[in-house]
């Protein structure tokens, strides 16, 4: 049986292969642009080791990747290496909780990939990282997404009005954005010995435990916005998290003057919200 070590040897194998680009392999398991200051980047990640580990902490704990198109919309309490990244022309960055088929609940290590240009996305290097870690008996869990399936013929009518107002508001009021957050929880489960998540509609005995997914019908007047509806598909909000999770937690209207002041632990799209204002 492989160590850790040895899948991640051979996931990052992959991965180097299935992305085309001129990487190369060096000692602890990672890959680096030849003859680029990223070397330098993680050469001083790996000398002040992970003792301020802000986004690898929320990995561990969370499960799910984080990203963000540029470190520049990190503030150094979010992120501890974000002078270190910035001047060694780090922009883009993700991190992926991996999980071991052996102890599938346990994250037993973060995948780390950055650029050294702003992305809009990280749809592409999830898609290889996912193939390279599965083919190594690794794996990473994705955000699951609320499907047309998870609703009832009477929940699709509800959301089809609800959609119809805030649409209304949204030009009447010229609001560059308006988004639907509905309650709800998933599972996870095995399925020929590939994870499955399973989404539902959480009862309103359970709202105040339940993640908040954003359901696809977006009201927003700036073509812009579409990068930051993007962001808030790929992941959940916990009850309590930003002005949607604290109106879900108390059932009471809730307002914030600016998101972007929040920490990313208090509200996990704030460096997105800096990025479009």
């Amino acid at each position: 049986m492989l160590s850790l070590w040895e899948k991640m040897e051979k996931a990052l194998s992959l991965l180097k292969n299935s992305l085309g680009i001129g990487l190369q392999n060096l000692p602890y398991p990672h890959l680096c642009v030849p003859n680029s200051t990223l070397l330098e980047y993680r050469q001083l990640e790996g000398r002040k080791g992970l003792s301020c580990p802000e986004l690898f902490a929320r990995e561990w704990n969370c499960g799910f990747p984080e990203w963000s198109s540029n470190v520049r919309y990190y503030r150094p309490s979010e992120y501890s290496h974000l002078s270190d990244a910035i001047s060694c022309g780090v922009r883009g960055i993700i991190a992926f909780p991996v999980f071991d088929s052996a102890a599938p609940m346990h994250c037993r290590a973060v995948l780390e990939l950055v650029t050294m240009e702003e992305k809009q996305d990280f749809d592409l290097e999830t898609e290889k990282a996912s193939q390279a870690l599965q083919a190594a008996d690794l794996r990473i869990n994705l955000q699951p997404r609320l499907r047309p399936e998870c609703f009832s013929r009477d929940q699709r009518a509800e959301l089809t009005e609800i959609a119809s107002v805030t649409r209304a508001v949204c030009q009447t009021h010229r609001l560059p954005l308006a988004l639907t957050w509905i309650p709800c929880d998933y599972t996870w489960g095995a399925v020929d010995d590939i994870s499955k998540s399973h989404v539902r509609l959480c009862n309103s005995g359970f709202l105040r435990t339940c993640e908040l997914s954003i359901e696809r019908t977006a009201c927003y007047s700036d073509e812009e916005m579409q990068g930051f509806v993007n962001a808030c598909e790929q992941l959940f909000l916990n009850t309590g998290q930003g002005a949607a999770g604290q109106a879900c937690q108390t059932c009471l209207p809730s307002f914030e003057p600016d998101v972007k002041e929040k920490h990313v632990n208090e509200y996990p799209l704030a460096h997105h919200a800096r990025k479009y204002n």
